[in-house]
């Protein structure tokens, strides 16, 4: 739903190489179809697109975009396996890209390397640190995806205080039905709140009687 304002966000210089007259095909039922058959045992890959370039290259583009929220050291390997699948199923090289979403301020792993005895390699893949957006540009251009982000920070900085969770989604709440955004973007975007700042009963009866 919220692809192009989340790559504008997060790899602006690559959305800009986008075609978005072309509506986008998600291939990723084709790719786990081919990870749930490989000898690495279960992966999982977020999201394979294929979108049309906008130089009018007949080449497409494949952008494989992985969402992490915690520290994992195996990440680069794994964005690795990942390409080699992906290129072995589809025949393109395909564009990868990591959010990572973690409090971690250090944690930033870009390439993953091997250096053997005669042979070696490193691969660099694109990443997007959501501790270091600047979120209220976006907000007021209306990009939907900045607002989950901003519930994304809130669930990270109140942990189990509830009481402290209610108040942010709520002011959340507040400010989506005044944003203007349109019907179905606000009910989406209310799903994705709702999913992230989950409350118990009691909270979440609070919170619906403020609303």
């Amino acid at each position: 739903t919220f692809l192009q304002p989340c790559l504008s966000l997060a790899f602006p210089g690559l959305a800009d190489q986008i075609d978005w007259s072309a509506p986008p095909r998600f291939l990723d039922t084709e790719l786990q179809e081919i990870v749930r058959d490989s000898e690495g045992g279960p992966m999982r890959v977020d999201k394979l697109v294929e979108v049309q370039r906008k130089d009018g290259a007949k080449d497409v583009l494949l952008v494989h975009v992985e969402v992490q929220a915690q520290r994992d050291d195996q990440l680069p390997f794994r964005m690795f396996r990942y390409l080699c699948r992906i290129l072995d199923r589809f025949g393109w090289m395909p564009t990868s890209v990591v959010i990572l979403a973690d409090a971690n301020q250090r944690w930033r792993p870009k390439a993953y390397e091997f250096r053997g005895p005669a042979s070696s390699l490193r691969f660099d893949y694109g990443i997007c640190k959501l501790t270091d957006l600047d979120l209220e540009p976006w907000i007021k251009a209306g990009n939907p995806v900045a607002r989950v982000i901003e519930a994304h920070r809130i669930a990270q900085g109140t942990g189990r205080n509830m009481r402290a969770r209610r108040s942010g989604k709520l002011g959340l709440v507040r400010q989506l039905l005044e944003s203007g955004m349109g019907e179905l973007e606000v009910r989406e975007v209310m799903r994705l709140i709702h999913w992230l700042l989950a409350l118990p009963e009691e909270e979440e009866l609070r919170l619906r009687k403020d609303v």
